[in-house]
């Protein structure tokens, strides 16, 4: 909810910044995602650390195993934050012809993995494919939008991913 927040406020001035200049609206628009991205990394992780004392204050015993999936949920949301500011650039060049296509190929792909890992790893299956969705629905949107960032950023963004899909595929693996 946040990075839909912060996404939709900064809407109008980068449109109206990218039609006044848009290498410098860009290049502002990279460094304001840095910072972005970075806060989403830390709040994810203060959250999926906290998720057990999270857990227990606001529900009871029957939702102890929510702390499980929480770092899945977490990761999950964090990629629909990712997706946002190369969502912006897409508008801007109204390039965005494929949300609904892609929308479809991420839940169809949630809704499979679902239907195969929760037979096995019931809870964690699901939140599992649930990160799956939204990164499937991130990234293609990040790689879309690459040809109008610089190359630095999207070495920074190709990193977060990366970084991301090992630790979760490591959390994942763990439960095993």
């Amino acid at each position: 909810m946040v990075y839909e927040a912060i996404s939709q406020a900064i809407l109008p001035k980068v449109f109206n910044d990218m039609n006044s200049d848009y290498e410098k609206a860009r290049d502002e628009l990279e460094y304001f995602s840095y910072r972005y991205y970075i806060g989403l990394v830390i709040i994810t992780i203060i959250i999926s650390a906290l998720s057990p004392a999270i857990v227990a204050v606001i529900s009871n015993d029957n939702y102890s195993e929510a702390a499980t999936v929480m770092p899945f949920v977490m990761a999950g949301f964090m990629m629909g934050g990712f997706y946002k500011i190369p969502s912006l650039v897409l508008g801007y060049h109204k390039i965005v012809w494929f949300y609904p296509f892609l929308a479809v190929f991420a839940f169809g792909t949630n809704a499979l993995l679902n239907w195969w890992l929760i037979p096995v790893y019931a809870i964690i299956g699901s939140a599992f494919a649930s990160f799956v969705g939204f990164a499937i629905n991130s990234l293609t949107i990040s790689i879309v939008s690459m040809k109008y960032h610089s190359l630095k950023f999207n070495i920074f963004i190709l990193k977060m991913y990366g970084i991301t899909f090992i630790l979760v595929g490591i959390l994942f693996w763990s439960f095993q």
